[in-house]
């Protein structure tokens, strides 16, 4: 009981003294404030943009492997390529592919941006894939309205597309694509159907897309030039095995020999997962040392502050002592007032960067997610900066001689 009052005690005399120099202590706890905001507002984004991505990944399909003749080339679809010495994936790959053991589905995916506009004028830019009939079945993606185009158009070489939910709002605001036209690169195609929304991987969106048959691709571009291909597995659970024997298949009809390299990549969505979060992990442990920076400069406020606020009140510590203070309880007062000095840094901390990260989201279109391990984690990391910057001042407090201390009050 008497331990709970003397921290009581302890606590109701910090706030008093704190409050005495508002002002000053405001300005003390500035760095701590920022800093905890900066950590606050990082975690929370990177928590977001994680489980954003993480979804999206898993969106992806668990039985899906990607295979891109480099690692240039975005698994969603990029265009671009950083190893331009190595061979072309080739459409002929895909019926090899077909008949490994464990391979349930393949279809080739090509990759150029095109300039399309609707008979009404209306323009954007847009992705312009060509793949096959089966693509729904491989990358697992189904269709808001309409239908995907058939092996039979494929074969002919009709001028089909299906849209992306981006092109398709963007093109027709109020009206049903369907049946319509659409030019890319001047020459007309028929929209057949509407994708399902997929949203945002990597910043790209999946949405601004058009999907037309491999076999008219090479009207707009070379079909094998950007050109990456999509495998399924039976079983998730011998995704291992049957990427082995996928990548044998390939270093087959590639010609490569025992003791040459592969020169072409294969990813999974778990491999791009697991790349993602090392990238995340380093960037969270940059952001975080940042953001240190800023609560050791509040640090070094406070027990700067502290040490003054000792100075200017050695004579209440004389009287306190005469009056039968310990050491202990001197120790207890300053380093109490350390404390909630840090701590009201910390949650003003919390406060500013939760609504600095929503704002950010608002803007970006990024997901914030405040967790309470992230609360807490800012309330331990202020707790203990306000311990570390008080122990101290707090020591020389209390290792003050009472008759010297007792004649700075006369």
């Amino acid at each position: 009981m008497n331990n709970s009052w003397s921290i009581m005690e302890n606590i109701s005399t910090a706030f008093v003294a704190l409050w005495s120099g508002k002002m000053r202590s405001l300005l003390t706890i500035l760095g701590i404030v920022i800093g905890i905001a900066a950590m606050t507002a990082v975690t929370s984004l990177l928590q977001g943009f994680n489980s954003k991505v993480n979804s999206t990944f898993e969106e992806m399909g668990t039985s899906t492997i990607y295979i891109s003749n480099s690692a240039g080339p975005s698994m969603a679809g990029g265009a671009g390529r950083s190893r331009n010495t190595r061979p072309d994936m080739e459409i002929s790959y895909i019926a090899v592919l077909l008949d490994v053991e464990g391979v349930s589905g393949a279809v080739p995916l090509s990759t150029t941006m095109g300039s399309v506009k609707t008979l009404d004028g209306v323009e954007l830019s847009a992705k312009l894939q060509g793949t096959t009939f089966n693509w729904p079945d491989v990358s697992g993606r189904t269709l808001s309205s309409g239908r995907f185009f058939t092996e039979f158009e494929s074969l002919s070489r009709k001028s089909v597309c299906v849209l992306g939910v981006t092109v398709s709002d963007r093109m027709f605001p109020e009206s049903d694509p369907l049946g319509s036209e659409i030019q890319v690169g001047g020459r007309n195609l028929t929209v057949a159907g509407v994708l399902d929304e997929a949203g945002e991987l990597m910043g790209q969106d999946q949405d601004n897309v058009i999907l037309i048959p491999a076999t008219i691709f090479n009207r707009w571009g070379n079909l094998e030039e950007h050109m990456m291909l999509m495998v399924t597995v039976d079983d998730p659970a011998t995704m291992d095995q049957t990427m082995i024997r996928i990548q044998n298949c390939m270093r087959q009809l590639r010609g490569l020999s025992i003791d040459e390299d592969d020169n072409f990549e294969m990813m999974t969505a778990d491999n791009l997962k697991e790349g993602f979060s090392t990238v995340s992990t380093w960037l969270f442990i940059g952001l975080l040392g940042l953001s240190s920076i800023s609560l050791f400069v509040g640090s070094v406020g406070i027990a700067n502050i502290m040490l003054v606020s000792v100075a200017q009140r050695t004579g209440e510590i004389g009287l306190r002592q005469a009056l039968g203070a310990t050491r202990k309880k001197i120790l207890g007062q300053f380093l109490t007032e350390s404390i909630i000095l840090s701590l009201t840094g910390g949650v003003l901390g919390i406060i500013c960067g939760a609504g600095l990260a929503q704002l950010m989201a608002s803007l970006t279109g990024l997901s914030a997610g405040l967790s309470i391990a992230g609360i807490l984690a800012g309330v331990l990391v202020s707790t203990l900066a306000g311990t570390l910057a008080g122990l101290y001042p707090a020591a020389r407090a209390a290792k003050m001689q009472p008759v010297v201390a007792l004649s700075h009050s006369i």
